[in-house]
């Protein structure tokens, strides 16, 4: 009785496990194929254009900004230029992370004076970025109202984020 009760209960699971096994990809159920995520216009999702992310930074300052066309014909210019050069600092900045990152990684260890030279044109770095943000604010100040030269900066960071959890998706 016992060995009746055995067969029958290994042919069940082996029959089970043969109905759980993949097909091949090349014979894959076309109802199985994983769904292509699509944007809203249909296309394919994909990382935007340097261009569509522009267009998209655009229209999010001038909407969050609450911008007059006067307002925005003054601003973007401005906005453009001191971009630049913010962009420009950090990359600055990441490129004395890079060479510490390198020290410190290196097969023969740096010295600690050149650790500290980097550490040093490091700070100086971050030093001349905050200068800078400074400075943007007041050439965005000469064009647009104060609260809203102000918000350009909390709107950066929100759209920076916004960017980063469109990615992760």
């Amino acid at each position: 009785m016992r060995t009746i009760l055995a067969t029958i209960i290994l042919s069940l699971m082996f029959g089970f496990s043969a109905f759980a096994q993949q097909r091949p990809d090349n014979e894959q159920h076309p109802k199985h194929t994983p769904p292509q995520v699509v944007d809203r216009a249909g296309k394919p999702d994909r990382f935007p254009s340097k261009e569509e992310l522009q267009s998209q930074k655009i229209a999010f300052f001038t909407q969050e900004l609450e911008l007059t066309p006067e307002e925005a014909q003054k601003f973007w210019p401005v906005y453009n230029a001191v971009s630049k050069k913010t962009q420009a600092a950090k990359k600055q900045i990441n490129i004395c992370l890079k060479n510490l990152h390198n020290a410190l990684n290196a097969e023969t260890p740096a010295s600690d004076s050149d650790i500290k030279l980097l550490m040093n044109n490091y700070f100086k770095a971050c030093e001349e970025e905050i200068d800078l943000q400074a400075k943007n604010f007041e050439e965005l100040s000469k064009v647009l109202p104060v609260d809203k030269a102000a918000k350009t900066f909390s709107l950066e960071e929100r759209f920076r984020i916004m960017l980063i959890r469109h990615l992760r998706k």
